[in-house]
């Protein structure tokens, strides 16, 4: 599916060029220009509605054409470009070759100066100036930072997070254990938060942390996504092999490298003791680094980030993002999902789908077609259920509350006292509402093929000899029903024999069973 969403957020709530959105979804500039403008034409305004799922939105901008346009294919204009380095090769030669592949391709004219077009972009080399607010470069440095814990005395990696602002150069610089999805999104807020705002645009390097599938598009981690939309910045990484696109972060990271790396290479301080003050022996230099006069310029990172580029950048939000992990999971039949062996409810018409959950540390919000349907606090012990009762259908909700331990209690009462007896103490003994244990659902299956008097008996036999299973319950009934026994409740006493000890027996101290001491 097309990436329309973001196209039109970087381009309206952003403000990203046409060029810079194309370069992010590795298309060509013209099609972006084309989205806005059916977008436009077709009356969209800016933000979309919430009830809008990408589904419709594509349906309303690209509707299914009734015919069939003709399209001239393009050709590969690299790899003819490079075919033209062999020798005794022609640039008609390949024109041929592309006529036979592509009948309806262009004519020797048209192929000749699309080609000259494609050959003045090779080599052009673009000076960029960057305004105040609008772009952060982020990476990390190249080499660790030697870290000792105080207890271990074991040295740890600690990896540099560097931040740079393009326009006045103002410098971040923390230490991360590792550099996982958690750590970017981390220095990322951190950085905002030193900072004071947000800028526009953030251009991180290319890593497998962040971007996924980066050999044929570069397309960005949910998670990182999602961060990005909650902070209102847009995300453009820089392209593999073109360290042009983040000129700004590698200058800087070798300038923090200067200034973090070298006194411990140059052995004037030793390794950095603990992450907490590691994390200040890092502030250290980072504050000089931007206090500092630049060499050609007036001023220093601070004060051009002072008097220009703070009040230009985009308030901080009003809660900070939430790392959570994306999944997909699939709805079972009786409508939950699984997440760490725990079971989460979901609206029962998403029976059979794959819906996309996103699990935080608190919470679990299941998503189909980019609208929340469900959210539940994460569970900790693996086994539990979430229910909520609203998304189930009508008969489901009316067993789930005719299952209730009320419910139970009120149709038990109906038999007998002895009855509701047992059923209270089962409750007790497995005080958990939904799902209520089964042997309940199974003793209420008596209700109809044994008589209230036998059940009243079996409750008594139950409760007196603590065998409360649905198999022992039940076979109590059947010997009772069998036996024709009496419908009253009266107990008839064993005649006296010489084998029966009674519990006067063991009351005298005499016979008590005393344990002897082990040798």
């Amino acid at each position: 599916m097309r990436q329309i969403r973001e196209i039109l957020r970087w381009v309206y709530e952003v403000g990203l060029p046409a060029r810079a959105v194309a370069r992010t979804v590795r298309c060509t500039h013209p099609t972006v220009l084309e989205l806005v403008r059916r977008f436009e034409s077709a009356g969209g305004q800016w933000p979309l509605p919430d009830n809008l799922t990408d589904s419709a939105l594509e349906e309303w901008l690209y509707p299914r054409p009734s015919g069939r346009p003709r399209q001239r294919p393009e050709p590969d204009w690299g790899a003819i470009h490079r075919a033209l380095r062999q020798r005794h090769v022609t640039l008609e030669q390949l024109w041929q070759q592309s006529k036979v592949a592509h009948p309806d391709g262009y004519q020797y004219t048209q192929f000749a100066t699309h080609y000259r077009e494609y050959v003045r972009t090779l080599q052009v080399v673009f000076h960029r100036i960057y305004h105040p607010g609008e772009s952060l470069f982020v990476d990390y440095a190249g080499d660790p930072v030697p870290v000792v814990d105080p207890e271990t005395g074991h040295v740890h990696a600690g990896h540099l997070f560097v931040a740079v602002l393009g326009y006045s150069h103002d410098t971040f610089l923390e230490l991360h254990p590792d550099e996982t999805r958690a750590s970017w999104i981390q220095g990322h807020q951190h950085a905002f938060a030193f900072f004071g705002g947000v800028p526009r645009l953030v251009v991180p390097d290319n890593p497998r942390a962040l971007i996924r599938d980066r050999q044929r598009d570069v397309v960005l981690d949910p998670t990182y996504q999602e961060m990005a939309a909650h902070y209102h910045v847009g995300v453009v990484p820089a392209r593999p092999r073109h360290p042009r696109d983040k000129a700004k972060v590698e200058t800087g990271v070798k300038i923090a490298e200067r200034a973090v790396l070298g006194p411990l290479e140059n052995q004037e301080v030793g390794p950095l003791i603990g992450w907490t003050a590691a994390q200040h022996d890092v502030a250290m230099p980072r504050d000089r680094l931007n206090q500092a006069p630049f060499q050609k310029l007036p001023g220093s990172r601070w004060s051009w980030f002072d008097q220009d580029e703070r009040s230009r950048l985009q308030p901080l939000p009003a809660h900070p993002f939430e790392d959570g992990d994306w999944r997909d999971a699939t709805v079972y039949p009786h409508y939950p999902m699984i997440v760490d062996k725990c079971y989460y409810s979901v609206p029962f018409h998403l029976v059979g789908q794959v819906v996309q959950v996103r699990v935080t540390a608190s919470t679990v919000e299941i998503f189909a077609d980019h609208q929340r349907v469900a959210s539940h606090p994460r569970a900790v012990r693996p086994g539990t259920y979430h229910t909520i009762r609203d998304p189930r259908p009508p008969h489901h909700q009316a067993m789930a509350h005719g299952w209730s331990p009320e419910a139970f209690l009120q149709q038990a009462r109906q038999i007998g006292p002895t009855w509701a007896r047992l059923f209270d103490t089962l409750l007790q003994r497995v005080p958990v509402p939904e799902p209520v244990d089964p042997r309940l659902r199974g003793l209420v299956r008596l209700h109809d093929p044994c008589a209230p008097t036998v059940l009243e008996q079996a409750a008594e036999r139950a409760l007196t000899t603590d065998i409360t299973t649905t198999r022992g319950i039940t076979a109590f009934c059947r010997a009772l029903a069998s036996s024709g026994a009496p419908s009253t409740d009266e107990r008839h006493p064993s005649p006296p024999h010489a084998n029966l000890r009674g519990p006067a027996y063991y009351q005298q101290e005499d016979n008590c069973p005393v344990t002897s001491p082990s040798h």
